[in-house]
This record gives C-alpha cells, structure tokens and sequence, in this order.
C-alpha cells in the first residue's frame, strides 16, 4: 500500500508575506530623493532576482520562504524546515550566482540594443552581487564561509573567524575609501564600510 505522506517537495508552501520596516522605507525615500541617475530603478530588478534566486533555493531545498523582511540593514528571508550540510552553502550562493548571471544578460542585451536603463541594472546587479559576496555576516559571502568552515571546524570556531573576516572586509571598505574620497566612489565605499562595520559590532551571534 502506498503511503499517504506526501514528499516535502509535493506539499503546499506556506503563506508568505513581504514586509518593509520604517527604517528601509526611509532611506529607501531618502535613496529616491537624491537620485538624479535613475540608479534606484536599476538597483529593484537587480534586487529581485537575487531574492528570488534565494527563494528558489530554499525550495529546492525543502524549507521554503515564509517571510521577506526589509530593514534598515537589508533583505532577511524567514524560512521554514532546516538547512543542514551542503544545502546551507547552496542557498547562500544562490543569490549571487543569479545576479551575477543576470549582470551578464543585461550588460549583453543593453549593448545589443543601446540601452542606458539595462547597462544600468548590469551595473547595479553587478556591484550588488559583488558586494553581497564579502566574508562577512550578514552578507551572503559570510553565510556561505561559514556553512564551508563548518564542514571542517567547530561552528563556534567558524562563527569567530567569520566575525574577523567580517571585520577586516569593512576595514578593507573604509579603506578603499578614504583612499578614494575625491570622487562619488569613495563616499558610496565609505558609507559601505561603516555599514557593514557597525553590523559585525551589534552582531552578538
């Protein structure tokens, strides 16, 4: 006789939801007021697939989304079930491998077709992803160091070589600033340093 237990893969997701928080909505607000490039419409397609691509994952994986949340530090998935092993690295790369992926489809179309609007959202994409890969938590490259590490090291060992990692990538950013501040770079590297510095200082994981 059969069994009547369905595989994880066959059962319905759970309900979903997105919710933004009065910090993003802000600088979000304050992003759109002084942008005079249009770079905030280029930054949402770029943001999405790199979501979406977590998203995927994580279905794949058998625990899928709950709930997207938008806060003032970035884009957090809430996902039921467990990622063990191999499938915690999986997910993590997911993202930047697609928006990687799709910075190439767009830097390729937007120059077969003259368009600014795709070169842009290539660029976007580009520095998103490249961003995102950084060894430091929360960002994708830490999740996926510290799901590698754990493979080999204790994960209290991982969690603190992550956190120095971490520390030295925001260092690395506000270095690269400093160094660059003559031009709108070396403010956006900066304001990326200090960011990601202060996340790994309130950062009690």
């Amino acid at each position: 006789m059969k069994s009547a237990i369905k595989p994880a893969w066959h059962r319905p997701l759970p309900p979903f939801r997105i919710s933004f928080g009065a910090g993003f909505a802000a600088l979000f607000a304050l992003v759109c007021y002084f942008d005079g490039s249009g770079m905030a419409g280029a930054i949402f397609p770029a943001a999405a697939i790199h979501e979406l691509a977590h998203m995927g994952a994580l279905v794949a994986a058998n625990a899928p989304p709950r709930a997207l949340e938008a806060t003032i530090t970035g884009f957090r998935l809430d996902y039921s079930g467990e990622l063990v092993g191999i499938s915690k690295l999986v997910c993590a790369l997911a993202g930047p491998v697609a928006g990687l992926s799709f910075a190439k489809l767009c830097a390729v179309c937007g120059a077969a077709l003259k368009s600014d609007y795709l070169l842009m959202v290539a660029g976007s994409s580009l520095v998103l992803n490249v961003f995102n890969l950084l060894p430091a938590l929360p960002l994708d490259g830490g999740r996926a160091l510290l799901a590698a590490l754990c493979f080999a090291l204790p994960e209290a060992t991982a969690k603190r070589i992550v956190k120095a990692t971490g520390v030295l990538s925001a260092l690395a950013l506000l270095g690269a600033g400093v160094a660059l501040i003559g031009d709108g770079m070396g403010v956006a590297l900066v304001a990326a340093g200090a960011w990601l510095l202060v996340l790994q200082i309130i950062d009690r994981r």
